[in-house]
């Protein structure tokens, strides 16, 4: 059996007690660097084998591994911090053992990329991972690529190289909001927003350290998700009065003012002369209603129009 096991990114009480389990029950623990993991294991008073698995030798690893799970042992791949196999390596000896039929089981943890998107405040619904950036060759080239990129863009970087990347988003991308998230769990934790000119200058008097995600929000993302989403209910007649009564005091009026409805939401309710016109979730709005407001639907279907 072989595991692929998060652990924490700076703060040692985030990690899972499966992972805990799992690292005591293996028996051999692969480590990105042994020193690093060898003191969460310390922490958690495990005895354990670490041998190393990092970029320079791990094609001679992935021979010994694999000779080690024929023989039934079990096996945990951990990196310094964080899930491994994302930008640490890790995937290419996942994708050997896989070739062998042997199973793998991922055992959840700790995630920068996760918890930093978390705390960005910007939409993380549909994103774009690029990891480490290329330090010369192919670097021109992916950020003409992500030019046209309409996802909020996710980048890890060093604090040696992070002034240079700001200054290649402004010349590339343009004026962008961008999200730096360094040091997550750790004592100096820091959290930096702005327009990336803002944080150029800011970064130009004075320096950071510590591990890096980089934010970059999306193309035609203005940072502004409250708008548009008011129902208008106008008439004097008695059934728009009722209509009127329904949802304001149901909590749908809420809804839609809220972050949660759809462009498909917010377009449901005009009330002309003595009837709604409503849009193709009317049917649901009305059950939303008589719900709430324990009103039976015969009493109000008379008052909408539906058209789809």
């Amino acid at each position: 059996m072989f595991y692929v096991v998060g652990t924490p990114i700076g703060n040692l009480e985030d990690i899972t007690f499966r992972a805990l389990k799992v690292l005591k029950e293996v028996d051999y623990i692969f480590a990105e660097d042994t020193r690093v993991t060898k003191r969460l294991l310390n922490h958690y008073e495990i005895e354990k084998t670490v041998y190393q698995y990092h970029e320079h030798n791990k094609f001679h690893q992935i021979e010994n591994i694999l000779n080690l799970l024929k023989d039934n042992k079990k096996i945990a791949l951990v990196t310094d911090a964080g899930t491994p196999c994302i930008s640490d390596p890790g995937f290419e000896l996942v994708n050997e053992i896989l070739k062998k039929n042997i199973k793998v089981t991922g055992i959840p943890g700790a995630s920068s990329i996760i918890t930093g998107g978390s705390i960005s405040g910007l939409d993380m619904r549909r994103i774009a991972y690029e990891g480490f950036l290329p330090k010369k060759k192919g670097r021109q080239t992916l950020f003409n690529k992500l030019k046209e990129e309409e996802r909020t863009i996710i980048i890890l970087e060093s604090p040696n190289r992070i002034l240079k990347t700001l200054k290649d988003i402004k010349e590339y991308l343009g004026e962008r909001y961008v999200v730096i998230t360094r040091e997550l769990t750790k004592i100096y934790e820091e959290i930096i927003r702005g327009n990336v000119s803002e944080i150029i200058e800011k970064l130009e008097k004075k320096s950071i350290k510590g591990e890096i995600v980089l934010f970059i929000r999306a193309l035609d993302d203005d940072g502004i998700y409250f708008k548009d989403k008011k129902i208008k209910i106008v008439g004097n007649a008695p059934e728009d009065k009722r209509c009127r009564e329904i949802f304001l005091h149901s909590g749908f009026y809420d809804y839609v003012n809220s972050s949660y409805a759809t462009p498909r939401d917010i377009n449901i309710l005009s009330v002309k002369s003595d009837h709604i016109v409503s849009g193709e979730i009317a049917d649901n709005v009305i059950e939303f209603a008589c719900a709430k407001l324990n009103i039976k639907r015969s009493n109000i279907t008379k008052a909408f129009y539906t058209t789809i």
